[in-house]
């Protein structure tokens, strides 16, 4: 999943694809932050509000996992991803 969504620049109209995109977006940025660089950390916390990340991020999977669990491949998606924030 983040080899096929680092490379895109727009977040994808789909809502699945969209969460999926935004899961990796969040996860890179994360992994960034604790630079100690004051101007660095403010960027990465504007990007973090921006993409929705942590409780929003996972409420929103959760929800559409809800919401589309008669579709297993879509579900296995959405699992894919609550397995990653964690």
């Amino acid at each position: 999943m983040q080899d096929h969504y680092r490379l895109i620049e727009v977040e994808p109209t789909d809502p699945l694809e969209a969460l999926e995109y935004r899961a990796v977006i969040c996860a890179h940025l994360s992994g960034e932050v604790g630079s100690e660089v004051p101007e660095r950390e403010q960027y990465l916390s504007a990007q973090i509000d921006k993409h929705r990340c942590e409780d929003p991020l996972v409420a929103e999977v959760r929800a559409m996992r809800q919401a589309r669990s008669n579709d297993p491949a879509a579900v296995s998606r959405l699992d894919t991803i609550l397995a990653n924030l964690y």
